[in-house]
């Protein structure tokens, strides 16, 4: 007899419970990071539609992050808009940024691609993750990941960029503490406004 039929739940409501546990992202917060003796606030909470979806949208200082969560896995925004005198166009990508289950040892390695014509100009657009579940206790998960971002036109230019990041995501809290591309942001408060 499984675990999920002693408990009386159906799978994907504990799926999605285990992935809001551990990134409330779509609960109204308030969060407060230090790195390199600066204090950052983030913002959650604002559910907004974008890209085809109901997306909970993260304020992290001078810009937007945009997550989508589904009863199976978290999915993460990408967006890449391309100018061409008063036009302006998006491309966007949804992409897998966690499994709602967290299990130690989990790996993910996702490729999404778009190619497009945009104002005449062929133009593509991808994103590479690489990911794994470190490690996973009663109260705090630790993700590796590698993110490959590119965008190549002939006509709008190219942009390549690779982030890698270590991650810890605090049960109830959200992301507890991050070292990016060798930076560290660690969590010194946080309050939930709702």
């Amino acid at each position: 007899m499984s675990l999920l039929i002693l408990l009386g739940c159906g799978e994907s409501n504990l799926l999605q419970q285990v992935a809001s546990d551990y990134f409330p992202v779509d609960r109204k917060c308030l969060w407060y990071y230090s790195s390199d003796g600066d204090t950052i606030e983030v913002s959650g909470g604002e559910v907004r539609p974008i890209a085809s979806r109901d997306a909970c949208v993260l304020y992290t200082g001078a810009r937007e992050e945009y997550f989508y969560k589904s009863a199976g896995e978290i999915d993460r925004l990408f967006l890449k808009t391309i100018n061409a005198g008063d036009k302006e166009d998006t491309l966007f990508i949804w992409t897998y940024y966690l499994p709602g289950h967290l299990l130690t040892g989990d790996e993910w390695n996702e490729n999404y691609t778009v190619n497009d014509t945009v104002f005449g100009s062929e133009v593509s657009f991808s994103v590479h993750i690489v990911g794994k579940i470190v490690e996973r206790s009663d109260d705090c998960c630790a993700v590796e990941r590698t993110t490959h971002v590119n965008f190549s036109s002939q006509q709008f230019g190219n942009a390549d960029s690779t982030v890698e990041s270590y991650e810890w995501y605090k049960k109830g809290i959200g992301l507890s503490r991050a070292i990016v591309n060798g930076t560290e942001y660690n969590l010194i408060d946080y309050i939930f406004l709702d």
